[in-house]
């Protein structure tokens, strides 16, 4: 959870730490966008040509409007749900297998199933060959996630083999060796992974119209700090997609305050400006991991001011500061940040109930005894 030194991730916080919440919205009542309103109409249209009954077109549309919603609320096995019965009314729908694609990989990467992972780039791989190629962005956006998706499960592999090569008592040298091969081999199949992720991303990005695509850029991010190596390239992408998510969460207040904007509409607007706050701290995190692994502590806590400025400050952010300024020999601060991270988690968890705190109350102990008796309040 920490700051770590081989190329850490810090993009996730421990799996115990605070828990996340976000706020549900039920479709039905939404004003439409635009962009729903053209699809409504297009399916409208396909329907006077190719037959549709008008009982059929109205299911449809139903299906289509719900599935959407359900995917933007994050919702996603009723999304799921709503685009596979809008496509059982129209299988060569485009707008819904898409859905159901980006459905099927955050539910595979909610759960770590690798099937539905691999189902969801069945999906993606289908539609970058069909009749979207190269007129929606989203299908190669979606390839890409499923790539980093799957490296992220190689990921799990590696450390799995890694542990029973570490810990297991060998009987057959053979056994060892074919361990051996597979750790290779899953660490080549993450790299490929990622580079084809890394591929598809700039493929998005060199559209002028996605240029400053957040979202987008976030995961590139992601996508070059996994890789390795490239720490420029990712301080400086990180940069873009924080001006991007600005901008955007600008926008979204803006809408906030529309008069005609509905409460259900107010509501998914709230969403998506917690899910770039909760962006802008993964970006923030890796940012502070590259200073603190160049030795840069000075930059490393210039950036946690900005995180604590814009109350972007959890458990686990006190944590990993309390790291840098154990670095930098400032204990008395150490010691506050680490009695920080257990005040924040102790709303949550009983101590005796907490894997950390034994290693924390152990480390502040250690910390009070290094730390100059006048400092010390």
């Amino acid at each position: 959870m920490g700051l770590r030194r081989r190329g850490p991730r810090l993009t996730a916080a421990n799996p115990r730490a605070l828990p996340a919440r976000r706020p549900r919205s039920r479709p039905g009542r939404h004003t439409r966008s635009p962009g729903r309103v053209a699809c409504c109409l297009a399916l409208t249209l396909f329907s006077s040509c190719f037959g549709l009954a008008e009982e059929e077109q109205a299911r449809l549309d139903l299906h289509v409007s719900n599935a959407l919603t359900f995917l933007d609320s994050g919702a996603y096995p009723q999304a799921l749900q709503q685009a596979g019965k809008a496509l059982e009314l129209d299988s060569g729908l485009e707008s819904m297998q898409l859905v159901r694609g980006a459905a099927l990989l955050r539910i595979g990467k909610a759960n770590s199933d690798p099937k539905l992972i691999n189902e969801a780039m069945d999906v993606a791989e289908d539609l970058s060959s069909g009749w979207l190629r190269d007129k929606d962005f989203r299908v190669y956006w979606l390839l890409a996630q499923c790539q980093l998706a799957r490296a992220f499960l190689n990921d799990d592999a590696i450390d799995s083999i890694g542990r029973r090569l570490a810990t297991r008592d060998y009987r057959d040298a053979g056994e060892r060796r074919d361990d051996q091969d597979r750790l290779e081999r899953e660490r080549e199949n993450r790299r490929d992974s990622l580079l084809k992720a890394e591929s598809n991303l700039q493929r998005v990005l060199a559209d002028p119209r996605q240029a400053d695509n957040h979202h987008v850029l976030t995961d590139l991010v992601v996508t070059l700090n996994e890789i390795g190596g490239r720490e420029d390239d990712v301080l400086a992408t990180s940069q873009s997609a924080l001006v991007a998510l600005d901008e955007a969460s600008l926008t979204w207040r803006q809408l906030q305050l529309v008069p005609t904007r509905t409460e259900d509409r107010k509501r998914l607007d709230q969403n998506q400006i917690d899910n770039n706050l909760s962006r802008e701290r993964q970006l923030r995190d890796i940012i502070v991991t590259i200073y603190f692994n160049r030795g840069d502590y000075e930059e490393a806590l210039a950036e946690y001011e900005v995180i604590e400025e814009r109350q972007l400050m959890t458990a686990v952010q006190h944590y990993n500061r309390a790291g840098v300024y154990e670095q930098i020999g400032d204990y008395v601060r150490a010691i506050d940040d680490y009695e920080q991270f257990l005040r924040i988690r102790s709303r949550f968890m009983k101590y005796a109930d907490d894997d950390m705190a034994p290693q924390v109350f152990e480390k502040l102990d250690e910390l009070r005894r290094r730390a100059p008796a006048t400092t010390r309040g």
